[in-house]
């Protein structure tokens, strides 16, 4: 038996391909690190529509575990279809809430505040790009379209954001898994 058109569908959801590193950098105040590009990878659905192009960067690529705990890194995405704000903004939520401690004595606050964040997430048409920084003190800033959507520098939210993506149990683990492979 064959396994149908939709099951297909859900294996192959939101698989990434197409992994190469480069250097490039992301422009940052004077008083903080350079953020150089350390991976590039396509976002696919289905393996065969292109969602999106993600970029990782961090001010230091030599690995992955250097890169991803700086406090200074960034995601861009940035798309190639059209996407719904609340799709963006529930899947952002919920790999939030799994990858951030239960034992968190801020949890509930903290899960507020990234909920307030993640609704500057807009509708997405072709073309649009998002950038998500981490900024050290400065916190996490949203961009669409090189324009400054949001601003967060509560800490404790800042330090779990990314883990959306780079946490235990990312909202698309291919990312998770690509990103790491390019350091490799």
């Amino acid at each position: 038996m064959k396994p149908s058109r939709t099951l297909k569908l859900c294996v192959y959801f939101f698989t990434l391909l197409s992994l190469t590193s480069t250097v490039t950098a992301i422009e940052t105040a004077n008083d903080t690190p350079a953020l150089h590009q350390c991976a590039d990878v396509k976002l696919k659905w289905a393996m065969l529509l292109s969602v999106a192009d993600v970029k990782f960067f961090s001010a230091n690529c030599e690995s992955y575990g250097l890169a991803t705990q700086q406090s200074f890194k960034a995601l861009e995405f940035k798309f190639n279809r059209a996407v719904s704000a609340s799709y963006f903004k529930k899947a952002a939520n919920k790999g939030f809430e799994v990858n951030l401690p239960s034992a968190l004595k801020d949890r509930n606050e903290t899960i507020d505040i990234n909920h307030s964040f993640n609704d500057h997430y807009l509708a997405i048409a072709k073309g649009d790009v998002y950038l998500i920084k981490h900024m050290g003190q400065e916190g996490i800033v949203l961009y669409k379209n090189g324009r400054q959507v949001i601003q967060e520098k509560n800490a404790v939210f800042s330090h779990y954001y990314f883990n959306i993506w780079l946490g235990d149990q990312p909202a698309i683990p291919k990312l998770k898994g690509l990103l790491f492979k390019a350091f490799n």
